[in-house]
């Protein structure tokens, strides 16, 4: 599981069971950076190149620090942050949107940003 808390870097958890049997989710890793400290970060987004293992893309968008992205599976407890152009002026509470090998991002002054 991905979360973003406001003014937190990106958390990973994965679910399993304690010693005696009990449903637990336990933190494994988290991002260098930290959100945008007020609300309007988006919901974690995962992509993979046709499903192939080793593909798996994390995007989170947030509004101060535009779209990120990292890969999804972490290494040594740490997300490894990808190298993303600028994305200025992006919408609160988004996801970003995939077709065509692109990614595409409402702004927050009307307009659709896509990458190429």
């Amino acid at each position: 599981m991905y979360i973003t808390p406001n003014g937190y870097p990106t958390l990973v958890y994965s679910f399993g069971k304690t010693s005696t049997g009990s449903p637990a989710f336990t933190l494994v890793a988290q991002s260098a950076d930290v959100s945008a400290g007020r609300v309007g970060t988006g919901s974690a987004t995962i992509t993979t190149y046709k499903g192939q293992p080793g593909t798996a893309i994390l995007w989170v968008v947030d509004p101060d620090a535009g779209l990120r992205a990292y890969n999804a599976v972490p290494s040594n407890g740490q997300l490894t942050q990808l190298t993303l152009p600028p994305s200025p002026f992006v919408a609160k509470f988004q996801r970003p949107a995939f077709g065509d090998g692109r990614y595409y991002l409402s702004t927050s002054n009307g307009k659709i940003l896509v990458s190429q």
